[in-house]
């Protein structure tokens, strides 16, 4: 196989192209060979420059790692005689090598190269974060920045493993520290305003309908949710530090801004999905879908049950019986009427004895 880890400087790809080679069980057990990754503290095989050129003569089965391969495998111009170093990787899996290249940009590397990778890493690492974005394509993507190249990759996120750091030299990833951007500074500031208006303002809704209730603050636990005091009212209580109020921004689930705890106090949710099925008796297909017209991830055998026997919302009130529907015997005692509420007339007999 060959792979691509592309990258900007201090992206951690030589880090975690590490710890793929050192954790992976396809890589176990095979003689390793790299070049260009400075002081590397593990028992692999150290290249020259003109044995890098030449990897096609290494043992079989070995797993080669070229850092800064555009130096190896520049572009060519149109008509040049194709190298024999790239000639061969045509052919690389006959004897079994599977190939990692390392470089900033594909763009900096022969098109042919670029032609027959299998597999291609690209990590995105912002603000000199512990945590980086990683996409995958199972083809050489040529602009991995591209919007519509990030939408078909599959996504993310690496934390940096530190056990990692001392094992090679990198002037990047070990001395980055976090530096947020005068421009996200300005942006989650006006965010932090417009949140604690949100919250000021909720708050003090709160307050004025529920002021026999003692409070005691909330705070955000370690994943940086928004947590209830004791008595269901929130209070607001960011973190100063500004690397930890930028986490406050990170999607737990990826591609899904609104999973960021910065959201959870305006996210509580006001309905559930409440499944309509539908049943292809010919098809012998079942779907279910929500009351928004979203589908609905339903087993077979229950999706035919609800279509059968319907399904009990739990959480409707009962409808009042009506009145055309009350019984007998209530409505001719509504009609009875008791005798001190009237004047008794006397009849014409009484009338005659006096």
């Amino acid at each position: 196989m060959l792979y691509l880890v592309t990258g900007l400087p201090g992206a951690s790809k030589t880090l975690n192209t590490i710890k793929m080679l050192s954790e992976e069980g396809g890589f176990k057990n095979r003689p390793i060979s790299y070049f260009n990754i400075k002081d590397l503290a593990l028992p692999w095989s150290e290249l020259t420059r003109d044995e890098a050129i030449k990897w096609y003569e290494l043992p079989e089965n070995s797993v080669v790692v070229l850092d800064e391969c555009q130096d190896l495998f520049p572009p060519r111009k149109v008509g040049a005689e194709v190298p024999e170093s790239v000639e061969k990787l045509s052919v690389h899996r006959h004897r079994g090598f599977d190939i990692i290249l390392i470089t900033q940009h594909p763009m900096l590397l022969d098109n042919a190269v670029r032609r027959l990778v299998g597999t291609h890493y690209h990590f995105v690492r912002q603000y000199g974060m512990k945590r980086v974005k990683r996409y995958l394509w199972q083809k050489c993507e040529n602009d991995p920045e591209d919007y519509h190249a990030k939408k078909d990759a599959e996504k993310n996120t690496v934390k940096l493993d530190k056990k990692y750091f001392d094992v090679y030299k990198s002037a990047e990833v070990h001395t980055h520290k976090p530096k947020i951007s005068k421009k996200l500074v300005y942006t989650l500031t006006a965010l932090f305003f417009v949140v604690s208006g949100i919250l000021w303002f909720v708050s003090g809704f709160s307050d004025r309908k529920k002021s026999d209730i003692e409070e005691t603050p909330g705070v955000f636990d370690k994943a940086g949710i928004l947590v209830e005091n004791s008595s269901g009212i929130q209070k607001q209580s960011l973190p100063i530090d500004p690397v930890q109020y930028a986490n406050l921004y990170e999607p737990r689930i990826e591609g899904l801004e609104y999973t960021a705890p910065i959201y959870d106090p305006l996210t509580k949710p006001k309905s559930f999905p409440k499944p309509s099925c539908v049943l292809n008796v010919k098809r012998d297909i079942c779907s279910c879908y929500s009351q928004q017209a979203t589908k609905l991830d339903v087993p077979k055998n229950m999706c035919k049950n609800i279509v059968e026997n319907g399904w009990f919302d739990f959480t409707k009130e009962d409808s009042e019986p009506s009145r055309s529907r009350e019984p007998f015997s209530n409505r001719v005692a509504s009609l009875e009427f008791k005798e001190q509420n009237f004047q008794r007339i006397p009849n014409i007999n009484e009338r005659r004895e006096k």
